[in-house]
């Protein structure tokens, strides 16, 4: 890593004009053909049972896919109104891609008069005279198919409900066309629809088209406004913020540019790759500024202190480089893999934006070892601009670096309590998360104080809702034509119109219940399914074929209940269609064969995705990160450790969204995933910095300490970046994106006080061993053969027994045990010669020559005592110095290595015990 960054560092020019000539030919060649989706197909699983039962009713009944204007006035039914309602209609059913409208104008009134039953638009033609039209317009209100459906009850709004010419579901291209073309389509027939209804809204207090094409169109406009307004307001506070911290102009630009380039390069891989900018991933840019900006940081911060110690540029960075290039590696490791866990699911949305997020921080990692050390080389001259120190001018303690002693002398000393109110705070959160509920709704992206969902929101309450539910229900030819059948299906209408959510339920039953009632006289007694077949077969012949289509199939093998509703909760919506079910599976009113779908069914019944995403999310990420941390560290206990504490923040964020009715949606599912692999990033820097500080303070305590007030600055300053970043999204116009920007931020917060308080505690008694410390250890095949101690011992084992151990250096001719001393340590040789002497009759003996693997000093080992013999090195040499603690610590770490261990000192023990008994008898027998 330090080459890496010292070749940008030496050429700057080299490395900037290469990269930004790349930079230009990406952004022309392919992020300029960047496209957007915001259709609610995004939100669906792509393929399934359920996609087969909507294509197939969209087959036979038509599609839900429809464009609708609102009308609303407190005139709104006098003759000149009226007249332009119906120059309206006219002008909207003249717009090509509309199949028919339907309005007060087109929809079939049955009326009976003089004996004859008339069926026809209602105001064709319109009356000339107000008291005939209120008559008229009084006709619709009491009519059961219009009322709620094309005028409201009080009459002050209608509605005209554009059915759009759509291709075959199952006649499609691939996947890119088909988007390309319904986005197509969808844009030309909003622009069209709004042009018709611009020359009408001086003559209405309100006009507005809703619908499909509508809410995409809103929404792609919601999109490029947040881009716009999100972006450049992240990146101000982010400079500000390390403008301040760092006291550096220079280092609040460099992470600006880094992330400039990082996002075209990300937006020309997406054209490449077909992912299209979406409700979540457009957020992209301004994530690879705030989370990208936390590595520049820790390189900024780090190449200070070198340049604080007077090391010229290029060998700062080039140390800064070998000190945190690995810790930089995995840390970009883990946050790309908490990007890329979100797209653990099948919802389209969440893919997309798990990929695109993965690309990005990974690109941001790369072009950041590129362009950060060329951005330093050039702003050398104001480099060296100093970091808030711990200790301020006047000796002073600073606050940092007393918060530091506070946990080191506080709360590390009392880790069982400590740990404990973590825990119980955490069980309290996770038992409120209980109570969230999951939300998968297109609708609920908008926020309530936006035009379109206030519009919406008079929309359900004026008219029905603009969520459709197809109930189909299936049976043999003809059977839907007799009276038992149909009379079935009229039960079921009826008890489905008892459920107060319902705005409307219409069938082939409640049509054929109409003309009967008008036929009868128009007394409401008659609104009932007439009991002769024959006379149903009559009552058909009333209609015109497309009249029926919505509701009946050419055989009369499939009757569709159409269903309308305004509910956008998605569990209430859910709960709903199960009470449907239950209805049916009950047999109460009949035995069906039934099919439940519609766009809105198939988005809600996607929840099921949503919640197995955060599951498959957090579960992933959370077992990577593990494997991460005990591979590093080789220790399966520093993974479970690192993982449980970042695991608290999330807990925090469970029972914070509990407990405000926050719901699990497209946005939120993602937080855990994510914030996990941020949060271990600050863990694993903390966790290096105290293991590189115990080599050289050798006391687990000191050295946290030490660890823990060099690493508060670069932790506080990266958090508090990134919850500001994430602060900032929750200013988006989608409310999945702002849930995500503001719990994000808050738990960024958490795992600020997790990484300061929590980590020091539960790493305060672990002395740490890192993977390349063993891989990279040269470990002479003699000293296992050779040492007693390293006896029946993988060279795995011993390393590991070293590296927990103490190392020390011993120059020659200096003295490592003096006769007399008291001493409680025990001593390997790694490496060099050392003898035994003693004075004996005033004369100085070597008693014995010790050399690799020797084993000297156990006996003060076990039992503290006076040195008996001088020991002094002949040669340089190393030697392995093992105390109590040491021996402590493998066996809670390491018991099966303990075991070993143990073994073999109690071996060393009796043989030095037998030793000392043979001379003691040949001194007895001499």
């Amino acid at each position: 890593m330090g080459r890496i960054l010292k070749f940008s560092y030496d050429r700057p020019i080299r490395v900037l004009a290469i990269t930004l000539l790349l930079t230009g030919l990406i952004g022309f060649f392919f992020a300029r053909n960047l496209e957007i989706d915001v259709s609610s197909d995004s939100l669906l699983p792509r393929k399934g049972p359920l996609h087969q039962e909507y294509a197939q009713v969209q087959k036979a009944f038509g599609s839900d896919k429809i464009a609708a204007v609102y009308v609303d006035d407190g005139q709104l039914f006098t003759v000149e109104a009226v007249k332009r309602l119906a120059q309206l209609g006219q002008d909207l059913g003249a717009l090509e891609q509309v199949r028919r409208v339907e309005s007060l104008f087109t929809l079939n009134h049955i009326e009976s008069r003089e004996g004859w039953l008339e069926i026809g638009p209602l105001l064709d033609p319109i009356p000339e005279n107000q008291d005939d039209l209120s008559s008229r317009i009084k006709q619709a209100r009491e009519n059961p198919l219009m009322r709620g459906n094309v005028i409201s009850t009080k009459g002050q709004a209608t509605l005209f409900t554009l059915y759009l010419n759509s291709e075959d579901p199952e006649n499609v291209l691939d996947e890119r066309e088909r988007r390309r073309a319904e986005a197509s389509a969808d844009k030309t027939i909003f622009n069209e629809v709004e042009k018709v209804i611009q020359k009408y809204e001086s003559d209405f207090d309100r006009v507005f088209q809703f619908g499909s094409p509508a809410l995409q169109a809103n929404l792609s406009r919601f999109l490029i406004k947040d881009q716009l307004f999100l972006l450049p307001l992240s990146g101000l506070i982010l400079m500000l913020l390390i403008a301040i911290t760092l006291k550096s102009i220079v280092a609040a630009l460099i992470p600006l540019a880094n992330a400039v380039v990082t996002s075209i390069w990300t937006a020309g891989i997406m054209a490449l790759f077909d992912l299209p900018v979406n409700m979540l991933n457009y957020i992209i840019p301004a994530l690879i500024l705030i989370v990208g900006a936390t590595e520049d940081i820790h390189v900024l911060v780090e190449y200070r202190e070198l340049r604080k110690q007077n090391k010229d540029g290029s060998s700062a960075i080039y140390l800064t480089g070998r000190r945190i290039g690995l810790t930089l590696l995995l840390t970009a490791l883990t946050t790309v893999l908490g990007f890329s866990a979100t797209g653990l699911t099948e919802v389209p949305v969440m893919q997309q934006f798990g990929i695109t997020a993965g690309i990005a921080m990974a690109a941001r990692f790369g072009i950041s070892l590129l362009l950060l050390p060329a951005f330093l080389s050039l702003g050398k001259s104001r480099s060296q601009a100093s970091i808030p120190s711990p200790t301020d001018d006047s000796g002073n303690t600073s606050p940092l670096d007393r918060f530091s002693s506070l946990v080191m002398d506080k709360f590390a000393r009392r880790p069982l309590a400590v740990s404990a109110v973590f825990f119980l705070i955490a069980m309290v959160c996770v038992f409120l998360g209980r109570n969230i509920r999951v939300s998968n709704d297109l609708i609920s992206f908008l926020r309530e104080d936006s035009t379109l969902y206030q519009r919406l929101s008079r929309l359900a309450f004026k008219l029905s809702g603009s969520k459709v539910v197809y109930l189909t229900l299936k049976g043999n030819e003809g059977e839907f034509k007799s009276s038992s059948k149909l009379r079935k299906v009229s039960a079921l209408g009826a008890r489905l119109k008892q459920i107060r959510e319902f705005d409307s339920v219409i069938s082939l039953a409640d049509i054929l219940s109409l003309v009967n009632m008008e036929m009868r006289g128009g007394e409401q007694e008659d609104f009932v399914v007439p009991a002769s077949d024959n006379l149903i077969a009559q009552y058909l012949l009333f209609f015109h074929r497309s009249d029926l289509t919505p509701y009946i199939t050419h055989d009369y093998s499939q009757a569709n209940i159409i269903i309308r509703t305004s509910i956008s909760d998605t569990t209430h919506f859910n709960e709903l269609m199960d009470e449907i079910r239950q209805v049916l599976d009950s047999g109460k009113i009949g035995t069906f064969v039934y099919t439940l779908t519609g766009k809105s069914v198939l988005v809600s019944a996607a929840v099921d995705r949503v919640v197995g995403g955060q599951i498959y999310s957090l579960g992933g990420i959370s077992l990577l990160l593990f494997i991460i941390v005990s591979g590093l560290f080789v220790s399966i206990r520093c993974g479970i450790l690192a993982v449980l504490a970042n695991l608290f923040s999330v807990a925090v964020m469970f029972g914070v969204m509990g407990l405000f009715n926050i719901p699990l949606n497209v946005g939120t599912s993602m937080i855990a995933a994510i914030t996990l692999g941020i949060g271990i990033d600050d863990t694993l820097h903390l966790m290096v910095r105290y293991h590189r500080e115990l080599k050289y303070l050798k006391d687990e305590h000191q050295a946290l300490g030490r660890a823990l007030r060099a690493e508060v600055l670069p932790v506080l300053v990266t958090s508090l970046g990134l919850a500001a970043g994430f602060v900032v999204l929750g200013a988006s116009s989608f409310v999945p994106v702002m849930q995500f920007g503001l719990l994000g931020a808050f738990v960024l917060i958490i795992a600020v006080i997790v990484d300061l308080v929590l980590t020091p505690i539960l790493f305060s008694k672990i002395r740490l061993i890192t993977l390349w410390e063993i891989l990279g250890m040269q470990l002479r095949e003699t000293l296992r053969n050779r040492s007693p101690l390293f006896s029946g011992m993988s060279p795995w084992q011993v390393k590991k027994v070293i590296l927990l151990s103490h190392l020390e250096d011993a120059t020659a001719g200096a003295e490592v045990i003096r006769e007399g001393e008291w001493g409680d340590l025990m001593y390997v040789v790694i490496d060099g010669e050392l003898e035994v002497s003693k004075i004996i009759a005033n004369e100085r003996t070597v008693l014995q020559k010790l050399t690799l693997g020797d084993v000297f000093g156990e006996i003060a080992l076990i039992s503290k005592s006076e040195r008996t013999a001088d020991i002094s090195a002949i040669t340089d040499s190393k030697l392995l110095a093992i105390d109590w603690e040491s021996l402590s610590k493998i066996q809670r770490f390491y018991p099966h290595l303990s075991s070993r261990l143990n073994l073999n000192l109690a071996r060393i023990l009796v043989l030095r015990l037998m030793q000392n008994v043979e001379r003691f008898e040949k001194r007895q027998d001499g």
